[in-house]
């Protein structure tokens, strides 16, 4: 896991690698013409485990799991 936010950080580092991270993770729904984005995991525990690390940073950023402010 720390490899990838490695890689993520790297990527996120300046507006054009920002871009081309972006646009190698985005697909287009055939029938409904919508964009959304593809992520690649190894399986789903590991994107349990993404979710639940994404959820804690922003709960410490101040926000709520719950979609509500205490």
């Amino acid at each position: 896991m720390v490899g990838a936010l490695d890689e993520l950080s790297r990527a996120l580092a300046a507006p054009e690698s920002t871009r081309r991270f972006v646009s190698g993770l985005m697909a287009k729904d055939e029938a409904s013409g919508e964009s959304y984005l593809r992520i690649p995991v190894r399986d789903e525990e590991a994107a349990a485990q993404a979710l639940s690390l994404l959820g804690n940073l922003l709960s410490a950023m101040g926000g709520s799991r719950s979609g509500t402010k205490s």
